[in-house]
């Protein structure tokens, strides 16, 4: 008898060893909480048949700190999206959506609204329909598609770094623009710099200094009032419109000392999209644009 219970333990005890083990590879699969999906994951691209219902959540539209993206309201289901788009600086932010093609028309009369330029290419074989928005460092390409069986919309949001002012001692004529937005680095080039053919515009030739930046969220009166103080601190210093540039709005030129050296002084700026310009300086002993 006492054998007879032993024998009944151990195999009590067998079968609950089994269990647990069962229960453990079970539980990694199906009871546990599964690992939070990549941003990655959410952004990749056009989701395989069958394979939308894993894609699917209640993401929603990314949130910024940095970039002015206004928010597609009149979106029904997301494949991707969500996350902050402060993540992506300098990299590409990918969602699928659906939505209607009223919803899609009030969207770019919200991007037109918040500065946005839209051009569309309805002439490539390859995207019939593809729709561009520019701002800045923003710029959002929106493709017409199907998802889910449903009216949809692959969106693109390629966001351009935000730039640094450099440390580099500069002219006192040459000043950041106060509460705007730098897009990418300024680009510096000292005297004996031959790099002068990478598709900037310079006004002082190599023998001279070269320093140019663009700005976002700035109107042209703005832009224009910059120029001017510029110039105002310049000795016979004068602003014109135009420039030496066919796309330049305006220029400014005159003289600034720098440690008793007499230097030539050129700048001119040109508008990139509705709130961006690109401002270009030069100052040199030899010659600067005129």
């Amino acid at each position: 008898m006492k054998k007879f219970f032993a024998l009944l333990f151990m195999l009590a005890l067998s079968l609950t060893v089994l269990a647990g083990c069962g229960g453990k590879s079970a539980g990694s699969g199906a009871t546990d909480n599964p690992p939070a999906a990549s941003q990655s994951d959410n952004q990749s691209a056009t989701p395989a048949a069958g394979d939308t219902a894993a894609r699917v959540g209640a993401e929603g539209w990314p949130a910024s700190t940095i970039y002015k993206v206004p928010e597609w309201k009149g979106i029904t289901k997301y494949f991707g999206g969500g996350g902050s788009l402060d993540d992506y600086v300098g990299k590409d932010y990918m969602m699928n959506v659906v939505a209607t093609e009223d919803s899609f028309n009030q969207y770019q009369a919200d991007l037109k609204a918040a500065g946005y330029t839209i051009t569309a290419d309805t002439g490539s074989a390859s995207h019939p329909d593809e729709y561009n928005a520019d701002l800045g460092p923003v710029s959002i390409t929106i493709n017409p598609s199907q998802f889910d069986g449903a009216n949809g919309y692959q969106v693109d949001i390629n966001l351009a770094p935000i730039g640094k002012w450099p440390d580099t001692e500069l002219p006192g004529f040459i000043t950041p623009v106060k509460d705007k937005t730098l897009v990418y680095d300024p680009t510096y080039h000292p005297p004996g710099d031959s790099d002068l053919q990478d598709g900037q515009a310079y006004v002082a030739d190599k023998d001279g200094y070269n320093f140019c930046f663009t700005v976002s969220g700035i109107t042209q009166d703005e832009a224009v009032a910059y120029m001017k103080d510029a110039a105002a601190k310049l000795t016979n210093g004068q602003y014109g419109d135009g420039g030496v540039y066919d796309d330049s709005l305006g220029y400014i030129k005159g003289t600034y000392n720098v440690s008793g050296q007499t230097y030539k002084v050129a700048a001119e700026f040109s508008q990139r999209d509705d709130l961006t310009y690109y401002f270009t300086f030069g100052w040199s002993t030899g010659s600067v644009a005129d």
